[in-house]
């Protein structure tokens, strides 16, 4: 009877339910791995695999600094970028579609490859990457975009025991939280020996755009001034333009019509602080006219 044929239908779909309900948690323990968020069964892994490669999140947040976890499985290639298809897909301020990738050769040596147009949006230790791949060591902080910055774990290249690489499954957020003073996402000035000039400060200025532009400037400014005024007026240089640059970005994604661009220019008298030396103009190169 049809009474009869309903119930039996009612019972074919309840009896379908655990299968669902077990397919849809194996999805959702693959989408938290895919977004770096640790599970029951990734620490059972690490566990069993302590000595393979990953990435820990950093952040300002304590709370929030080494909770995200991406593994780099021996011999594979792992993609990141906002486009949806790469294994690590990250969005925000520089992030591009393809970014880079890391090959993990053998749990021991890890390279890092990025396209020529990724040249200012991959940062390994405050520089950019002197050729399209490089090798990585364990702790390489490598800045992706202005939206991430993550730290690379290399155990075998590491010194702990596996009982401290056990303790560290725990993920230690002061080891993973960003630094206060921006100097810390910069490449590190060298203070005792050091000559100050500009070949020896060129390579510094690789990194941020806003610097590269003004190199010329740095290098006819900096024989005027004292030793110490020269360092100093560097360090507040380059601090200027990493937050010129990033205002720059922040423009080109939110008022790309208005066409505007931050410039940092240097007022020449050498007599007053580094901080009064600087400069920051905003240019416009819209034609139309503006409400």
């Amino acid at each position: 009877s049809e009474a009869l044929a309903q119930r039996s239908a009612l019972i074919l779909e309840f009896s379908k339910k655990p299968l669902d309900r077990r397919r849809l948690a194996r999805e959702r323990v693959k989408t938290y791995e895919w977004c770096g968020v640790m599970t029951e069964e990734t620490q059972e892994v690490l566990q069993q695999e302590l000595m393979t490669p990953y990435l820990l999140n950093m952040s300002d947040d304590a709370s929030l600094a080494g909770s995200l976890m991406y593994l780099l499985q021996r011999g594979e290639r792992t993609s990141i970028g906002s486009d949806p298809d790469n294994t690590i897909v990250l969005d925000g301020l520089g992030m591009l579609p393809n970014l880079c990738s890391i090959v993990n050769l053998d749990d021991f040596k890890l390279t890092l490859s990025r396209p020529d147009f990724a040249k200012d949006h991959v940062l390994v230790n405050g520089k950019t990457m002197a050729k399209d791949s490089i090798v990585l060591s364990h702790h390489d902080r490598i800045c992706l975009g202005r939206a991430q910055m993550v730290k690379l774990h290399i155990p075998h290249q590491g010194v702990e025991t596996i009982q401290e690489s056990e303790e560290k499954l725990g993920l230690q957020p002061l080891e993973c939280l960003l630094p206060e003073d921006l100097a810390g996402f910069l490449p590190p000035l060298p203070r005792q020996g050091f000559e100050v000039n500009f070949a020896n400060l060129q390579h510094l200025l690789e990194h941020s755009e806003s610097l590269r532009n003004l190199q010329y400037y740095v290098k006819d400014l900096l024989p005027k001034l004292s030793a110490t005024a020269q360092l100093a007026c560097f360090e507040t240089l380059r601090k200027a333009c990493y937050l010129v640059d990033e205002a720059n970005m922040i423009t080109r994604e939110v008022r790309p019509e208005d066409q505007l661009h931050f410039e940092v220019d240097l007022v020449w008298d050498i007599f007053r602080h580094p901080e009064e030396v600087l400069v920051i103009r905003l240019l416009s190169y819209s034609s139309s006219p503006r409400s």
